[in-house]
């Protein structure tokens, strides 16, 4: 039984590393320029471990998407059908999840759920909501690509076009 679920977890682990890698570099790269960009460029640790749950969170929201029946729709389509569809699947289940931990968030408030879910509203910055949600629909476009396409070429050859000289055949 142990065995089972040690198993299960490396599986779950190895699924979501991928995903999670890259939405970190990026939500750390984004949260590094907006700094840059403001008026007193000072770097925040609170934002890098936002940018550190927003990437886990976007991991995890691969893991259920990939769960879901209708997730590969688009097999024997051109490549680009599929990774379009299942950015926008990752894209709804991160707007899932986020949501779900806003209402979980609202509902442990000490002042009660709908206070808390109002005042919660209330404080959105919309414009910079507006853009983070392009951006990370953006980078789910590059990663579903990145993604399909290495899984059409597959794993051992990707290595091989980006990492041995050109010219050599070292299959």
């Amino acid at each position: 039984m142990v065995n089972r679920v040690v198993s299960f977890l490396r599986h779950e682990i190895r699924q979501m590393l991928a995903p999670t890698l890259f939405f970190f570099v990026c939500f750390n790269l984004i949260v590094l320029t907006v700094a840059l960009l403001s008026d007193d460029h000072e770097l925040s640790a609170v934002s890098h471990i936002s940018a550190t749950i927003g990437a886990l969170l976007v991991g995890k929201a691969f893991l259920l998407a990939d769960r879901l029946p209708f997730t590969n729709r688009f097999i024997g389509h051109p490549l680009i059908y599929g990774a379009l569809w299942s950015a926008l699947i990752y894209f709804a289940m991160t707007i899932v999840l986020h949501l779900a931990e806003r209402l979980l968030s609202a509902a442990t408030g000490s002042r009660g759920f709908l206070f808390t879910a109002k005042a919660d509203v209330a404080t959105i910055d919309w414009p910079m909501f507006l853009v983070v949600q392009l951006w990370l629909a953006l980078l789910l476009v590059v990663f579903a690509i990145s993604r399909a396409a290495t899984n059409a070429i597959g794993p051992r050859n990707i290595r091989r076009i980006f990492l041995s000289k050109p010219g050599t055949d070292d299959r």
